[in-house]
């Protein structure tokens, strides 16, 4: 017996003779198979899994403070006798342990410029029209050391300032312009290292 097999529409083949439907069963149609007419497994139907973007953390940036107009970022007139006369250097550190007050709304910045990235700012606590001036209301910063040849920075006392204190505020660490710390003579005679 010659067995023909052919593709008709819809899924119907002709087999030995006479058409049958071989269609995917489905629950109205299912029948169990019979001697006659073997079945073949019906292949899986393929899963697509969905596409999924992986999550990337954001690169963690060092904390930054508002970027703010702070007496180290003015023109200054020069006047060293603003707050009075300094006090004499009398061979002892101004400050024993390098604790100063900061005499104007200045920022904490990343390195020792006005280019960098400020971290914070220091609100100094003078009365209006006092910047420059110690009141000893604070407030006060420890100097860890000090660099000599930061961007020079204009205020009252001198013209250009170059030296720059690192300190620790509020955990972070950075640079203020020595222009508005009360260092006095510490920051010129050695009380305060180089960096």
């Amino acid at each position: 017996m010659i067995l023909v097999v052919a593709l008709g529409v819809g899924g119907v083949a002709l087999i030995g003779g006479s058409w049958a439907d071989h269609s995917p069963p489905t629950a109205a149609t299912a029948t169990a198979p019979t001697a006659a007419q073997p079945t073949t497994p019906a292949a899986p139907t393929p899963t697509i899994a969905p596409v999924t973007t992986p999550t990337i953390a954001p690169a963690t940036a060092p904390t930054s403070a508002p970027l703010q107009v702070t007496a180290e970022m003015h023109s200054w007139p020069s006047d060293p006798n603003k707050c009075g006369p300094p006090p004499p250097d009398n061979g002892q550190p101004f400050s024993a342990d390098r604790s100063y007050e900061v005499t104007a709304t200045i920022h904490l910045w990343s390195q020792p410029t006005t280019a960098s990235t400020p971290l914070a700012v220091i609100t100094s606590n003078a009365p209006g029209g006092g910047e420059g001036c110690s009141t000893d209301v604070g407030p006060f910063v420890t100097v860890s050391c000090e660099i000599v040849d930061g961007q020079p920075i204009e205020g009252p006392f001198s013209i250009g300032d170059p030296i720059w204190d690192q300190i620790t505020w509020q955990g972070q660490t950075g640079w203020v312009p020595d222009e508005w710390v009360n260092t006095q003579y510490d920051a010129n005679d050695g009380n305060i290292p180089r960096c």
